[in-house]
């Protein structure tokens, strides 16, 4: 079985999009962009490190090959 990375990878993206949005928005009623542009970055990490597992010490290998 093989999933479907290209479509969930975008439906991290769009959803954390969407939650960093009105997240922000749920704390500070006047924020300014860059606590906006914040906001979605944070929740679109944390939704593709929901999804997604990395194996941070491979790729600190691989670099150094």
């Amino acid at each position: 079985m093989t999933p479907k990375f290209t479509q969930l990878l975008e439906k991290c993206i769009r959803d954390g999009v969407i939650l960093g949005h009105k997240k922000i928005y749920k704390y500070n009623s006047a924020p300014n962009e860059s606590e906006i542009n914040q906001s979605i970055v944070n929740e679109v990490f944390n939704e593709i490190y929901e999804w997604f597992y990395f194996d941070e010490f491979k790729l600190k290998d691989k670099k150094h090959e």
